[in-house]
């Protein structure tokens, strides 16, 4: 199967001839990332990319990719898909425009892979006044905003707005807003060409990646998170929305793993079938009693669970396949199968996405070692209730479904002062309101009902934008909020 892999991927390297990639390496896990929809997976040699440890040039994973399907409300199928992206792709690089067609420019834009370390971020900020300092290009080119002209939507990736003008202005000091202690960013579509990977029907979707990593002495030194944000630019309704995270994972060798599932912990796992990994190709193998991988549902209860290997279901082929698995009500392998080449996926539950709005998903990517190859697979329930508390307890860092916030006609007259501030600030406006804060990624972070006149707030938050909305019986007001 990786020689077959090996060789389409030769075939194919003047349709990715244009691929931005990128390692995400904060902390023991070497991660390559690109914009084809397909990541820890090296397009150009057929090669695994998930290295761990890192500079060991063994790896964990072969390939990670995301599924997307949708049902609109007259039961028409909708399908976005990628395995490996060498015979096939249905996600493209970059943003698409936000005017109902989600139509895809002719130049892709905002289509890198954007990598930025927190401590890159902190020298810019104490250090952007200085005369010889060159920012990183990262921070320079993050891509905070669409270009309107084209039809784009003119907020894309999160950041700073330390004068709360709305315009991401780097050189004025602000940055790109990011998880953990590296991060790396990614904008995908599924209208840049033809669905030659499922053959479905595109959504009119774009997609939103931050992987990030955190350094750290104990087991998150061994994670990479992923979160993720789907925002519907069709102008179609989906009354069933569903995502799936879909992994090939290759303990060194491939063709001797086994893998499982823990619905109690959100966690679908590989470990090796047997005591020892021989390796492959330029790998040297782990050895005896080789480490476990895991996928862990952060902000959701996975809705389905699925275990192949190459003598069972194999991949789906058709719109219906695709939609089947994300469903659950298709067939795979969950048995005692014997150890074989190993795929594993879960899906989040069925919501809504009506044209405009947006759903978020988030997921861990663990690993256990230091016992036998059993013992690694069962240490990594605990690692995945850890790292789930560890997630809800991380300020500014929950991310569930919410709306955008449409402004309404006629909106209220009202002051804000001060604003940036430090938590600290004053909301006049005239009559009864209610007044929420909203954080970057949807999560309501304080409310305040039935307010007349001027009304006093303290906000224990993190430093980051945030949104106020005012609302009474028939109007609505947003303004941002920028906290330092």
């Amino acid at each position: 199967m990786r020689y077959l892999i090996a060789f389409l991927t030769l075939l194919s390297t003047a349709t990715f001839a244009q691929d931005s990639t990128g390692y995400l390496e904060g902390n023991n896990v070497r991660a390559l990332l690109s914009n084809r929809g397909v990541f820890f997976n090296d397009n150009s040699l057929g090669r695994p990319a998930y290295e761990f440890p890192k500079n060991s040039e063994n790896h964990l994973v072969y390939a990670n990719a995301f599924w997307f399907g949708a049902q609109t409300e007259l039961g028409d199928l909708k399908i976005a898909a990628e395995t490996y992206g060498v015979a096939g792709r249905d996600i493209y690089p970059g943003a698409i425009t936000a005017d109902g067609l989600a139509e895809a420019p002719e130049t892709p834009y905002a289509d890198d892979v954007y990598i930025i370390s927190r401590e890159e971020i902190l020298f810019h900020s104490t250090n952007y006044t200085v005369w010889d300092y060159v920012a990183p290009d990262a921070i320079t080119n993050w891509p905070a905003h669409g270009d309107v002209s084209m039809g784009l939507a003119e907020n894309l990736a999160p950041f700073a707005d330390l004068n709360g003008n709305g315009i991401y202005e780097p050189a004025l000091g602000e940055y790109p807003e990011i998880r953990g202690d590296h991060a790396a960013y990614i904008i995908l579509n599924d209208k840049g060409g033809l669905h030659t990977q499922t053959g479905g029907d595109p959504l009119g979707i774009e997609m939103h990646f931050m992987f990030y990593q955190y350094e750290s002495a104990d087991y998150l030194n061994n994670t990479t998170f992923v979160n993720l944000r789907v925002i519907n630019r069709s102008s179609t309704n989906y009354p069933e929305f569903v995502v799936g995270n879909y992994m090939d994972a290759d303990i060194g060798f491939a063709g001797d793993d086994q893998a499982g599932v823990s619905e109690d912990h959100s966690l679908v796992y590989a470990y090796n079938g047997d005591l020892t990994d021989e390796g492959t190709g330029p790998s040297p193998g782990y050895g005896e009693n080789p480490p476990a991988i895991g996928i862990v549902g952060l902000n959701h209860v996975p809705a389905v669970y699925c275990l192949t290997d190459i003598e069972g279901m194999g991949d789906p082929v058709t719109p219906v396949d695709y939609w089947e698995a994300l469903t659950g009500t298709g067939t795979c392998e969950v048995g005692d199968d014997p150890p074989g080449d190993r795929r594993m996926f879960m899906a989040a539950p069925s919501v809504s996405l009506n044209a405009g709005e947006v759903v978020c998903r988030d997921y861990a990517i663990i690993n256990a070692w230091g016992g036998t190859p059993l013992e690694n697979a069962a240490a990594l329930e605990g690692i995945a209730d850890d790292v789930i508390d560890f997630y809800a307890a991380e300020p500014n860092i929950y991310c569930e479904f919410f709306v955008s916030l449409p402004e309404k006609e006629e909106p209220i007259t009202f002051e804000l002062y001060p604003n940036p501030s430090n938590g600290s600030f004053a909301v006049t406006a005239e009559g009864n309101y209610d007044l929420s804060v909203f954080a970057i990624d949807g999560r309501l972070v304080y409310t305040k009902e039935n307010n007349t006149g001027k009304t006093e707030i303290q906000l224990n938050v993190a430093v980051g934008t945030y949104v106020l909305v005012l609302e009474n019986d028939a109007q609505q007001m947003t303004q941002k909020l920028v906290i330092q």
